[in-house]
């Protein structure tokens, strides 16, 4: 991955139908993104979700789990997303955003070179790149993750 790009925007939908622009909707939140491009990833993914999303405390930080298919899924985007549907709490229907577009486009812009492993970040509305992360969550990137939370949303 290359050091502290900007997060392009990604027009999603939740599991929920809500349409959210990554970052622009995100307002003056930060989001916690975890992002897959395979769906043998999402045990990394789960990985990610279970030792941060019951830590995300404050207001100010929302997070979202993005699955990421190349635009050519989107003719089959219903029966994709009902799958999802079925396989996600309800709970958290509002947090899987689905982006189906360029793939090489988007692992470009973020210097993406093994599309198999699982990238997670932090943003802001602009689109900066708070913190990275990739691979399995371990406890080490999960303190990094949480100092830097701290230190955004103490401002």
């Amino acid at each position: 991955m290359s050091e502290s790009p900007r997060f392009p925007r990604l027009v999603t939908q939740t599991l929920n139908g809500t349409s959210i622009i990554l970052p622009d909707s995100l307002g003056d939140r930060y989001a916690f993104v975890v992002i897959a491009f395979r769906r043998s990833a999402q045990p990394v993914v789960d990985s990610w979700m279970e030792a941060v999303v019951d830590r995300l405390t404050s207001p100010l930080v929302t997070y979202y789990e993005v699955p990421i298919l190349a635009g050519g899924w989107r003719t089959i985007s219903g029966f994709i997303e009902n799958g999802m549907r079925a396989g996600v709490a309800v709970d958290h229907h509002d947090h899987v955003a689905t982006y189906f577009g360029s793939t090489d486009r988007l692992r470009r812009h973020l210097g993406i070179d093994d599309p198999s492993a699982v990238y997670a970040y932090l943003i802001d509305a602009s689109g900066f790149v708070h913190w990275t992360g990739s691979g399995r969550a371990d406890e080490a990137a999960v303190a990094l993750l949480a100092d830097r939370i701290g230190h955004v949303t103490s401002r």
